[in-house]
């Protein structure tokens, strides 16, 4: 009987495309998959995704590579975050069932992005997405009519040097309060729907009432030199997302499948607060996002829309 249930658990892993977007995802054979997996597979040597998934983020990477080119052009520092990283150091490209791309930058670059991706690309192939339809938040970089894009994720600083635990929940405290209080202002909704603008002047008015002091009020612990770093108030994340900045400057970099990109210095430290263990199959679900079926339309044509733009754009 156990041998059947992990047998079955099997043939449903091995048919990626089909389970993927299953919210109910291997409910209880998961358990007897995790087991058999930790006995039996090293994580890093996971084959790659095949077929549409594959297909989905070979268009992903064509747009990274693409953003990195724009990035190194006009000086804009950024790194791998979240499950692009952890693709980055534990499979030296995409983790085998991810669908999308993820990175970060402090707030001075990201509030350059909306200009200089403006000029830098046609605005009837590209849409720079401030919030609209994602997490009512973050900015996006989108290929048109596509499931290409990628997700940038900012970062503030923090004046005060944090040191242990309870600091650190005293700043997410803070974070957390201005999180509220911008989306109580302001009506999430509408700017998920896009029918108001991104509130960006709120946002830095909040974070400095709140979170940071104007500099010339900080107090007497204030470091700009090396600031405590955290994840912009605009989404709020059940861990405090908290580093010190010598965790991620200065950056180094890693193998992203074909392209060494810019990773934080102490990556280490960086993936355990997200991921725990990260060397290990993932304690949860491992499947991606539940909108894979809408990513899948008209897949190949896409991708050979974005590979023919990014040959044009770097002749």
């Amino acid at each position: 009987m156990l041998l059947n249930k992990i047998l079955n658990a099997v043939k449903r892993i091995l048919n990626i495309n089909k389970i993927y977007h299953d919210v109910e995802y291997l409910k209880e054979e998961n358990e007897y998959l995790k087991s058999l997996f930790k006995i039996t597979v090293d994580i890093t040597k996971a084959p790659k995704a095949r077929g549409d998934l594959r297909t989905l983020q070979l268009g992903d990477l064509e747009f990274l590579k693409l953003f990195d080119f724009i990035c190194k052009e006009n000086n804009l520092t950024y790194w791998l975050d979240g499950g692009s990283l952890l693709g980055s150091v534990r499979h030296n490209g995409f983790i085998p069932w991810d669908d999308d791309i993820d990175v970060a930058m402090l707030r001075e670059d990201y509030n350059k992005i909306g200009e200089i991706f403006k000029k830098a690309l046609p605005s009837d192939k590209f849409e720079i997405n401030y919030g609209k339809g994602f997490y009512n938040k973050v900015t996006r970089i989108i290929f048109k009519d596509s499931p290409f894009q990628i997700d940038i994720w900012p970062f503030d600083k923090y004046y005060t040097k944090i040191e242990g635990k309870e600091a650190e929940l005293e700043l997410y405290k803070k974070v957390n309060k201005c999180n509220k209080e911008l989306w109580t202002k302001c009506s999430a909704d509408k700017v998920f729907k896009g029918e108001i603008p991104f509130p960006e002047d709120l946002l830095k008015e909040l974070t400095l009432k709140i979170v940071n002091t104007p500099p010339c009020n900080c107090p007497p612990a204030a470091d700009f030199s090396n600031p405590t770093l955290f994840r912009g108030p605009e989404v709020l994340f059940e861990t405090p997302c908290v580093f010190q900045f010598e965790d991620i400057f200065p950056l180094g970099g890693h193998i992203f499948e074909d392209i060494k990109l810019p990773v934080p210095g102490n990556y280490k430290k960086y993936l355990e607060r997200w991921f725990d263990d990260y060397m290990e199959f993932p304690k949860t679900k491992i499947t991606g996002h539940i909108d894979i079926n809408e990513k899948y339309k008209n897949l190949d044509k896409k991708y050979e829309e974005i590979k023919s733009f990014c040959i044009e754009y770097f002749k």
